[in-house]
């Protein structure tokens, strides 16, 4: 269901939903500053130096995430709730604002420590875990609400809990580039381009 983000609006008419993600792929074929940023020594050196091993890239995402009253059902499908990420033992994930994020347009949350130090039902009973939760356990101060202007960008370690909050009035691009120990070609966002047609 292709569309250009200037043409979201007929696009979403037409197909009769709201669009809560819009995701780009092939990026690292497309568009050269991505393939540059990913060969990038000094990000290549951060991962190697914070996994212990040397860093393999595993993968590039890129999407929008549009603005707009949503479902609690919703925001769980669009990761706009508490989770973490198991794509290998050891990863690590840069994260780059394409455009100026502010309290209204979806800042990331990330809980500070929580890579570590889980509790048990949330290491078995693994889902999306409400702020209430999140807060009672590893308390409020360990939460840390990233707002920036377009190009800034941070590292993480996905293990922990995090979440991207829900944009309420303005849109939010962000390019994620991920590397991890092994490849387990699983990541990627490689799709053949007769599956990307336009509306």
């Amino acid at each position: 269901m292709g569309f250009f983000y200037d043409q979201k609006e007929q696009a979403q008419t037409k197909s009769g939903k709201h669009f809560l993600i819009g995701s780009y792929f092939n990026t690292s074929f497309l568009c050269p500053a991505i393939k540059k940023l990913q060969n990038d020594p000094k990000l290549l050196g951060i991962a190697t130096k914070y996994l212990d091993a040397q860093a393999v890239h595993q993968g590039n995402l890129m999407w929008w995430s549009f603005s707009g009253d949503i479902t609690y059902r919703q925001k769980s499908q669009a990761a706009q709730l508490f989770h973490y990420d198991i794509d290998d033992y050891r990863f690590l994930k840069f994260f780059f604002y394409l455009t100026d994020v502010d309290e209204q347009s979806g800042p990331h949350v990330c809980v500070r420590g929580s890579h570590n130090k889980k509790r048990l039902s949330h290491l078995w009973l693994r889902k999306r875990e409400t702020d209430q939760d999140i807060s009672d356990y590893y308390g409020s101060e360990s939460l840390v609400k990233i707002c920036g202007k377009a190009g800034f960008g941070f590292a993480e370690d996905p293990l922990c809990f995090h979440k991207g909050i829900t944009p309420t009035h303005k849109d939010r691009l962000i390019l994620q580039i991920e590397f991890a120990r092994t490849d387990y070609g699983m990541q990627h966002d490689f799709r053949a381009a007769c599956l990307l047609k336009y509306t």
